[in-house]
């Protein structure tokens, strides 16, 4: 009885003071070695995981081996750093060099470990400079920023703002309006790089000013959507009405019920809205959008005559768009689109007739008819001159 109570309390000091894991790492550590010199006995001892079988051949999953690796051996961990290796059969010469690993996951090289490290600059995302970014090449593979699983957290300037209609200054973040959150408001995004903004509710309109990168997804706008200075976008949207002015390498994804316009914008490309969203229907509903009108393919170029603005100022891709419907934000609710949609994007029905002549008039409106026989021209000047903007 006494022996049988003072193992008891030696094993729970042990594992309160936690060497009893260490002792137990050692005894494993020494059985391995015993053995590790016959190879098929090793290989039966230890069958990897699915899991770890996929890690150990992709560079992301080589990666956070290496990572934990470092981590273990900084802490002195030898033994559990041996058992590591001989269970997931793991060799040095598998894995690149720290400094390696830290060039391609972005990081400035130290003598510290690579995890915190990474930490840090997550916790320090506020303050300090970021890192220059760059393509890394490991080995034969080159990777880019955007296809790491380790990055650092989303960067927003000193006075950065993310309240429920205004969202500006941010790097590398995405953003969600849903469930009601903005219905049948105005909502303002600017100054955006590279960020991903889904707004799902109905709007009554937007503004989106000096955004460059990133995409932009918005469900249904009862009024207008009124882009300002903004660079190599992909932008889907479902309006009544689309402006852009000093806007450039845009490619849009459009449903507008009245003609597109443009002003002092370049290489901007218009494709059907091709979106499969959440409550897209109810959506169309509220934001007062016919599904069987969209008018996208007739683009007004208010400023075709610019000899000193780059070209092509647009083109539209239909029929041949390439395209297909694409289900997203599931995670949202179950992604949804009114047939016409659908119908538009496989050909079975055609772009309404422009808003202005009342015919299918050509993609640029100074021009000839191209979905009729024939032609027309179409004045709209005394129009546009009453709506533009300053």
């Amino acid at each position: 009885m006494t022996d049988q109570v003072t193992e008891k309390l030696i094993r729970a000091r042990l594992e309160s003071s936690g060497e009893l894991g260490k002792m137990r790492a050692m005894v494993v550590d020494a059985a391995l070695r015993s053995i590790s010199e016959d190879s098929k006995m090793l290989a039966n001892l230890f069958m990897p995981s699915p899991t770890l079988t996929a890690a150990k051949k992709a560079t992301e999953g080589k990666q956070a081996l290496a990572i934990v690796m470092d981590y273990l051996e900084h802490l002195g961990l030898n033994y559990t750093l041996n058992v590591l290796k001989r269970e997931a059969g793991l060799t040095e010469n598998a894995f690149e060099d720290k400094g390696a690993i830290m060039r391609a996951l972005n990081v400035p090289e130290t003598t510290g470990p690579i995890l915190m490290t990474l930490i840090q600059g997550v916790c320090n995302e506020d303050s300090g400079d970021k890192p220059k970014v760059e393509n890394t090449t490991i080995g034969s593979t080159t990777i880019s920023p955007s296809s790491l699983k380790v990055t650092v957290a989303p960067k927003k300037a000193d006075n950065g703002e993310d309240t429920k209609y205004f969202i500006s200054k941010w790097t590398g973040k995405t953003f969600y309006r849903c469930g009601g959150q903005v219905s049948g408001q105005q909502v303002q995004l600017e100054y955006l790089n590279n960020c991903t903004v889904y707004i799902l509710d109905p709007l009554d309109s937007i503004t989106v000013d000096d955004c460059e990168n990133g995409e932009l997804i918005i469900a249904a706008c009862e009024g207008s959507v009124f882009l300002r200075n903004c660079k190599k976008m992909t932008v889907y949207v479902a309006c009544k009405q689309l402006r852009t002015r000093d806007c450039e390498h845009i490619a849009l994804h459009l449903f507008a019920s009245t003609d597109p316009v443009i002003e002092s914008s370049h290489h901007m490309t218009f494709k059907p809205f091709n979106l499969r969203l959440p409550q897209l229907k109810s959506c169309f509903e509220s934001a007062r959008l016919d599904p069987q009108v969209n008018r996208f393919v007739h683009v007004y170029d208010f400023t075709e005559d610019d000899q000193e603005l780059q070209r092509p100022h647009f083109n539209v891709l239909y029929p041949n768009h390439g395209l297909h419907m694409t289900d997203r934000c599931k995670e949202k609710g179950k992604p949804e689109c009114p047939p016409e949609i659908e119908d538009l994007l496989e050909g079975r029905i055609a772009p309404a007739s422009s808003s202005e002549s009342g015919k299918n008039k050509s993609y640029n409106i100074k021009t000839v008819l191209t979905f009729g026989k024939k032609h027309h021209q179409i004045p709209l000047i005394t129009r546009m001159l009453e709506e533009r903007q300053p």
